[in-house]
C-alpha cells in the first residue's frame, strides 16, 4: 500500500468545487495546438457498436461480455399517427458500453473527487457533483495513440510501465504533451476469465502520465475513458485501486497456449490463443 500512498494526487488541485479534473489542462492554447495538427479532417470513433437485446431477456442486463448493455422495448403508437417508438434500459458501466467515467464514479474513504463527502455528491436521484454533465460541451484536444501491440497483443497480465510508453513514443515519433488525451492499445478487447488477466497500467506509468499532464486516458481493451482525477490511481477518482502488474516471478511465466486472449481487430489469432512471441512483450525475455 505504501507505493499507492506515494502517488501524486489531483484531489483539491483545482479547488474543492472542481468537476473537471485533468480536463483543466485542456486550455485554449492546447486546443489551438491540436487544431494546427489536423491534416485530413477524418474522424475516427473509438466506440464499440452496441446491439440491443429485447427486455424480455430479463429485467436487468448482466454485467458480462456476452450480454448487451442496452435492453430495448419497442412501442407501437396508433394515435394520432401510426408510428414506432422505443424505450431503452441502458447499463452504462457494462463492459460492452463505451463510456466516460465521471469523477464521482469511484469512492475512497467515503469521499469522491475532489474530496467531497459522498452523501453530498450522490443521491438515489443521481450525481449532484462530479457527474459527466461537466463534460457536456464535449472534449476537444489532441489525441495520442500509443500502440504497444504493433507486433502482436501484449502477454496476459503484462505490466505496462513508463518505459513502454516512452518506447512507443520513440517508435511513432510523437511526444505526449500537457493536455493531450492518451489512448493505449494493448491488442486485447476484453476477457471474463480470471485466470487470464488483461494487461495493466503500473503505478510507474500512472506517475508518468501525471508528469506529462495527460488530460484523458483511454484503455483500448475495455473501451473505457477517464478524466484523471486520481488520488491513488490513474482512473476517475479512486484512491486505492490502481492496476498493478504481476510480481517479477509471474512476468517470467512460460508462454503456453491461452484460451482467454481475445486480441482486438485487425489481429486475427486462433481461438486457442497464446501470448505474443515478440520478446519485447515478455519481462522475462531479456
Amino acid at each position: 500500500m505504501g507505493q499507492v500512498d506515494e502517488l501524486p494526487s489531483n484531489w483539491g488541485r483545482w479547488g474543492e468545487d472542481d468537476e473537471r479534473g485533468t480536463l483543466n489542462l485542456v486550455t485554449d492554447e492546447v486546443r489551438a495546438r491540436a487544431a494546427r495538427e489536423v491534416r485530413t479532417g477524418r474522424s475516427v470513433s473509438l466506440a464499440l457498436p452496441i446491439h440491443p437485446a429485447p427486455l424480455m431477456s430479463g429485467p436487468f442486463a448482466r454485467h458480462t461480455a456476452e450480454e448487451s448493455p442496452v435492453q430495448l422495448i419497442m412501442v407501437y403508437t396508433p394515435s394520432p399517427v401510426y408510428a414506432m417508438a422505443d424505450m431503452a434500459l441502458v447499463t452504462n458501466h457494462h463492459p460492452r458500453s463505451t463510456h466516460l467515467d465521471a469523477l464521482g464514479h469511484m469512492v475512497g474513504d467515503g469521499h469522491v473527487f475532489p474530496g467531497r463527502p459522498l452523501d453530498r455528491s450522490v443521491t438515489p436521484a443521481g450525481a449532484g457533483h462530479g457527474s459527466t454533465a461537466a463534460f457536456a460541451e464535449g472534449i476537444v484536444t489532441r489525441g495520442v495513440l500509443l500502440d504497444l501491440a504493433a507486433d502482436g497483443p501484449l502477454a496476459p497480465a503484462y505490466p505496462v510501465t513508463a518505459t513502454d510508453l516512452e518506447a512507443a513514443e520513440e517508435r511513432q515519433a510523437v511526444r505526449l504533451e500537457s493536455g493531450d488525451a492518451l489512448v493505449v492499445r494493448c491488442g486485447w478487447t476484453m476477457t471474463s476469465t480470471p485466470e487470464c488477466p488483461l494487461p495493466g497500467i503500473t503505478l510507474d506509468a500512472v506517475r508518468w502520465m501525471h508528469e506529462r499532464g495527460v488530460s484523458v486516458y483511454a484503455r483500448g481493451h475495455r473501451r473505457r475513458r477517464t478524466a484523471a482525477g486520481y488520488r491513488g490511481s490513474g482512473s476517475a477518482a479512486p484512491r486505492r485501486s490502481a492496476q498493478v502488474g504481476p510480481s517479477p516471478d509471474r512476468r517470467r511465466e512460460s508462454r503456453r497456449p491461452r484460451r482467454c486472449l481475445r486480441p482486438a481487430l485487425p489481429l486475427q489469432l486462433p481461438a486457442r490463443c497464446r501470448a505474443t512471441t515478440h520478446p519485447r512483450h515478455d519481462r522475462g525475455a531479456g
